[in-house]
């Protein structure tokens, strides 16, 4: 009996071992251990992924697990033996291969189950790191990630073929070696989502593969695959697009904000006091700030005193903000994401969403049509209007 608990002892009581100076563990990932920052002993060689705690491999071939001060140079980092990477955060990064030529070589896949189910109808920001290996002969495509509601686990050393996986918007052929590469993708969750793994899912023949050159400084021969470093993956419940920053740039803004001089009159009649509590915003920002906050409580006070009344809610953003969200997706739903800021401002102080209509202008009806700072601070707006 001793002999049995010690075994049932030694079994349970794994060690968890933790990269000095990791970056703290954001609250509002639902991914665990999202940069492999924890694990239960240091890789030896390859294909040691499952030492990493939380994640496991996708299939029976086991990913490579690369980690600082590690002896032997094959797993190590920055330099191993596909290429040298820098981890995109902490001290470690997987590392897997999504596509060989000819399928002489399988593809591996990293797999964990969620801290929490994603929840239908929810929205989510979906993202994670990747960048090509030095050593690599090909770049592709189709680099993805699968939800499932049971654990991908699955017993073969071939490829996990799917046609629902999720890939970025642009589906590019993955080719950067020299740093990071952020895959990032908004989703709307279908409720069953628990376990999530990344991969290339598609069939040879339906993933576009290019052939790189052999970067210089490097005399070891480029192997017949493409394999990716993988690093921080995150999933993110938000409540509107914007919250997405899919953007590797950083977006110039404006610090003014238009204030108006607002009274209330006495005497105004109703429509009168709805239209005159416009709201205004900073550059780029969805955001409603606390100066305009009396102004949508006076409106709060107007909706509970006529009941029979519903709220329009007009949304506008200026020329640049308009200019800039052709460019750059993360604020390509800026208006939007105003109108929406008011109307969960409003539902939060008990207001009915069905009397609460958005009407969404973008650039089109200006206050001022010069472009000057104090211009396009008075076209970034939310007006109001009252109708039955």
């Amino acid at each position: 009996m001793k002999k049995v608990l010690l075994a049932l002892l030694s079994v349970l009581m794994v060690p968890v071992l933790v990269a000095q100076d990791a970056p703290e563990e954001d609250p509002n990932n639902m991914v665990p251990n999202w940069n492999f920052a924890n694990y239960t002993g240091k890789p030896k060689k390859p294909g040691q992924f499952d030492l990493v705690t939380d994640w496991s491999a996708g299939t029976e071939v086991i990913p490579d697990f690369f980690l600082r001060d590690v002896k032997g140079d094959q797993i190590a980092v920055p330099r191993n033996i596909h290429g040298e990477q820098e981890p995109a955060s902490g001290d470690s990064y997987a590392g897997i291969v999504a596509y060989s030529y000819r399928g002489k070589e399988p593809r591996t896949y990293i797999t964990t189950r969620m801290k929490t189910d994603m929840a239908k109808d929810q929205m989510y920001c979906i993202k994670f790191r990747v960048s090509l290996s030095e050593l690599s002969k090909y770049a592709v495509n189709n680099m993805g990630i699968h939800f499932t509601k049971h654990a991908m686990n699955v017993k073969t050393d071939g490829s996990l073929l799917f046609d629902d996986f999720i890939t970025a918007d642009a589906n590019q052929v993955i080719d950067q070696q020299d740093g990071w590469h952020l895959f990032c993708k908004i989703v709307r969750a279908k409720g069953f989502e628990r376990y999530l793994t990344i991969g290339n899912f598609a069939p040879d023949d339906k993933t576009t593969a290019q052939k790189v050159k052999r970067p210089s400084g490097y005399t070891e021969m480029q192997k017949n695959h493409a394999y990716y470093y993988i690093d921080d993956v995150s999933v993110k419940h938000i409540n509107y697009p914007g919250e997405c920053d899919c953007s590797e740039g950083k977006i110039p803004e404006s610090k003014i904000i238009y204030s108006k001089s607002a009274a209330s009159v006495e005497g105004q009649t109703l429509s009168e006091k709805v239209e005159s509590s416009t709201i205004y915003f900073y550059q780029f920002k969805p955001e409603v700030t606390s100066t305009f906050e009396r102004d949508l409580d006076n409106l709060v006070k107007v909706l509970n005193e006529n009941k029979l009344v519903k709220l329009k809610i007009h949304a506008h953003i200026d020329n640049e903000e308009a200019a800039m969200a052709e460019e750059n997706p993360r604020i390509k739903s800026l208006c939007n994401d105003r109108a929406l800021e008011v109307v969960r401002y409003f539902q939060k102080a008990g207001i009915e969403r069905n009397r609460l209509i958005t009407e969404l202008h973008e650039n089109n009806d200006p206050v001022s049509e010069m472009n000057t700072p104090l211009s396009l601070a008075k076209n970034r707006r939310v007006e109001f209007t009252i109708t039955k």
